[in-house]
């Protein structure tokens, strides 16, 4: 025995579907934004000359965002720190066991560039301070 004929507007209702759901990113797909801001990435090595244990952090800055912890530095060492979107007005922080913190001006990153951020001994830290 054989089915009925499927009716045309199921039929392509169910093409519609199917195509929908082979193109959307599911769960744990990154999708394309992430695929680019992965490619588009910068890296920095933090020479910390200060006697401070020190997180490292990038926020964009530009409009909201958190701190992204990229690594940790000891006192009077160096330390490569994880990668950073390239391309885009990021503030970076040194931030102190207390909460200070020593706080770059904002700036962008080339695709591919290895900057080495140095923090001297004297820097001072404070609640939001910027170095000089």
């Amino acid at each position: 025995m054989t089915s009925p004929p499927l009716h045309p507007a199921a039929l392509a209702a169910i093409l519609l579907l199917a195509c929908a759901r082979a193109s959307a990113p599911g769960p744990g797909d990154p999708g394309a934004e992430a695929e680019r801001h992965r490619a588009a990435l910068a890296s920095i090595t933090v020479e910390n000359a200060s006697p401070r244990r020190l997180r490292i952090a990038f926020r964009p800055a530009v409009g909201p965002g958190a701190d992204v912890i990229v690594g940790a530095v000891g006192p009077d060492s160096s330390a490569l720190m994880a990668p950073v979107p390239a391309g885009e007005p990021l503030l970076l922080s040194a931030v102190a066991a207390d909460s200070s913190r020593f706080v770059l001006p904002p700036r962008s990153f080339d695709l591919g560039e290895h900057w080495t951020w140095r923090i001297p001994a004297g820097a001072v830290f404070g609640a939001g301070a910027r170095s000089p």
